[in-house]
């Protein structure tokens, strides 16, 4: 069975690579690295989780020659519900994202397609309908610069 809450986040992942209604991540290639993507769940604590993916192709635009802030978000909300809300929910529910905010910093200009991100997501508060979590965004091995 599974023994603490980083299993739980790859079984999350696993149930989505089968799911019928779609694939959870798919098109932001969130897949663990065993099915053949290369998302990372490097650490799920108590109240701070640690992932890292590689940022797709896709997310540039014509208009922008670096992955846009909102194509960040978009990899950010998705990892910090599954390595972070979902294992730290009494009933390991994902929910849906009420309220997102972001700042960019001064790294987004240097965060391009195919670039690793590590996604850190901090537990603030988990209530019975709402949970508020804080999550940062770092650009190359080791978390480098914020981005």
């Amino acid at each position: 069975m599974y023994k603490n809450s980083g299993d739980w986040i790859r079984l999350f992942w696993e149930f989505s690579v089968r799911s019928r209604l779609g694939h959870f991540g798919q098109h932001l290639n969130l897949q663990l690295e065993e099915h053949g993507g290369p998302l990372r769940v490097l650490r799920v604590g108590e109240t701070e989780s640690l992932v890292s993916a590689l940022l797709p192709e896709w997310l540039v635009t014509p208009a922008c020659d670096h992955v846009p802030l909102d194509g960040l978000m978009a990899v950010y909300d998705e990892v910090s519900t599954f390595a972070g809300v979902v294992p730290w929910d009494k009933t390991f529910r994902p929910g849906l994202s009420v309220s997102l905010r972001a700042r960019a910093g001064p790294a987004l200009a240097q965060a391009l397609p195919g670039m690793r991100v590590y996604v850190s997501t901090r537990r603030r508060k988990m209530g019975k309908t709402l949970a508020f979590v804080d999550v940062q965004m770092r650009l190359g091995e080791g978390g480098g610069e914020e981005v």
